[in-house]
């Protein structure tokens, strides 16, 4: 199932639209962006939302409705959660001070930053999607039962995020 991968790419193609309605033909500038941005992050989780209650697979494990099961070992939770929703902020918050203090210095300082900051996202993303996939795959096998298959689906999608990793680090040298 890639209902992910289908309202991405639904979305993505909307977020076009809008930004061209937005920006250009309304003449909002970098508010339109925002608004177009919002709409495409809202739009993403409204469908992801239907889809999910209405897919036949995903009914069991998904509801709009939560009942007082989800409070249960909220602690552990929040123990976890926590920690690395705070190290995730702070990492974030300071990609943007240092874009802030790049645009005080002058307009090159924050295109360098700009292009650093992409750069930098780019290297992520790719280990980053490697890593929810050994997720998902781990946390369905080691579900079912099925240890063996578990640890399988992680060596393989380690060494995929490492062989993409350094091919993508290869092209960046290159560039």
């Amino acid at each position: 199932m890639n209902l992910q991968l289908y309202t991405q790419v639904i979305t993505m193609v909307f977020h076009i639209i809008w930004c061209e309605l937005f920006i250009n033909k309304w003449q909002m500038g970098y508010k339109g962006a925002a608004y177009a941005l919002n709409i495409t992050y809202i739009s993403n989780m409204v469908i992801l939302d239907f889809m999910s209650t209405a897919n036949v697979q995903l009914k069991k494990s998904f509801r709009l409705i939560p009942d007082k099961s989800v409070f249960t070992k909220l602690l552990i939770y929040l123990e976890l959660g926590l920690p690395a929703a705070i190290m995730l902020s702070f990492e974030w918050w300071i990609f943007e001070i240092l874009a802030i203090l790049a645009g005080l210095m002058s307009v090159e300082s924050l295109a360098a930053e700009i292009i650093i900051i992409n750069y930098v996202s780019f290297m992520f993303m790719i280990p980053l999607g490697c890593s929810f996939a050994a997720s998902a795959f781990t946390g369905f096998y080691c579900g079912s039962g099925k240890i063996t298959e578990a640890k399988k689906y992680t060596r393989l999608t380690l060494a995929f995020s490492e062989i993409l990793t350094l091919l993508t680090l290869g092209i960046m040298f290159v560039l």
